[in-house]
C-alpha cells in the first residue's frame, strides 16, 4: 500500500509535466520506506520499481493527451526514434567514462535546462516554423539528447521540454504531451531490458502499474486547467530535486 501511494504521488507528476516520474520516485522509493520502518530498497531493485511505473503512467498519460489533442505525433516519431537508437549508442560508451564524469554532466545538463525555464521567453505556438524544420531540428534534439541520455542513464524528458518550447517553438503545454509520449517509447525498451533480466519484483510492481494508471492521467487533467507559468515553475523544481539527487549520489 505503501508502494501504491508513492506511485500515485509518481504517475501524477509524471501526468502533470510530462516526466516519466522517475525523478520523483527515485528518492521517495530510497528515503521513505526505511523512514517507516521497512527494508531500505537496492538501486537495483528501484530501478526495476522504477521501469514498471514508468511504462505505466507515461501510457497512460499519453492517452489521456491523445484525447486532449496536445500531442504532436510527428514530432514524437521524429524525435523518438534518434532518441532511441542514440540512447543504445551513448549506453554502450557510458562503460568507458567514469561514474563521476557522468554525474557531472548529469548535473550540468539538469542545470542548463533549469536556466531554460527560468529564462523568460514566449510561449510560441505550433505555427512558429515550418514543418519540414521543425522535424529537421526534432531529428537533431532527439539524437543529441538521446546520445547523453543514454551516457547518463537518463530518460531525457528534462531536456527534451525545455528544447522544443525554445527551439521547436512549441508551446509549454504541447512539448510536455510529446514529452510524455517520447518517454514512454523509451520506457519500452528499459522495462523489456529489465523483464529479460529478471530484474522486477512483480509482486511489488504491479501495485506502481495499478497506481501509474490512476495518477498519471489525474496530473494530466490538472495540468491542463494550471496556468502554464506554474507547470514551468513545477517542472523547474523537479530539475533542483534531480540535481539535489545528484549531489547526494556524488558527495555523501
Amino acid at each position: 500500500m505503501l508502494l501504491f501511494f508513492l506511485g500515485i504521488i509518481g504517475s501524477f507528476f509524471s501526468g502533470l509535466v510530462g516526466v516519466g516520474g522517475a525523478i520523483v520516485m527515485y528518492p521517495l522509493l530510497l528515503f521513505i520506506p526505511p523512514l517507516l520502518g521497512f527494508e531500505r530498497f537496492s538501486s537495483l531493485e528501484i530501478s526495476g520499481l522504477l521501469a514498471f511505473q514508468v511504462f505505466f503512467s507515461t501510457l497512460s498519460g499519453v492517452i489521456a493527451h491523445k484525447k486532449d489533442g496536445k500531442l504532436q505525433l510527428i514530432l514524437v516519431w521524429a524525435i523518438g526514434i534518434p532518441a532511441l537508437i542514440n540512447g543504445f549508442l551513448g549506453g554502450a560508451i557510458a562503460k568507458f567514462v567514469s561514474d563521476y564524469f557522468l554525474n557531472m554532466l548529469y548535473g550540468v545538463l539538469a542545470i542548463v535546462a533549469i536556466m531554460m525555464m527560468t529564462i523568460p521567453y514566449k510561449d510560441y505556438n505550433h505555427k512558429e516554423i515550418s514543418k519540414k524544420v521543425k522535424i529537421s531540428l526534432s531529428i537533431l534534439i532527439g539524437s543529441v539528447v538521446g546520445f547523453v541520455s543514454g551516457m547518463i542513464g537518463a530518460g531525457g524528458a528534462f531536456l527534451f521540454v525545455p528544447l522544443m518550447i525554445r527551439i521547436i517553438k512549441i508551446s509549454t503545454r504541447a512539448a510536455m504531451a510529446t514529452s510524455l509520449a517520447i518517454t514512454f517509447l523509451s520506457s519500452i525498451g528499459t522495462i523489456l531490458g529489465k523483464i529479460l533480466t529478471n530484474s522486477i519484483d512483480y509482486h511489488l510492481a504491479i501495485w506502481l502499474a495499478i497506481a501509474g494508471l490512476i495518477g498519471s492521467p489525474v496530473g494530466v487533467r490538472i495540468s491542463s486547467k494550471l496556468p502554464v507559468k506554474q507547470l514551468q515553475w513545477i517542472f523547474t523544481l523537479l530539475l533542483m530535486i534531480s540535481v539535489i539527487k545528484i549531489c547526494w549520489d556524488m558527495f555523501i
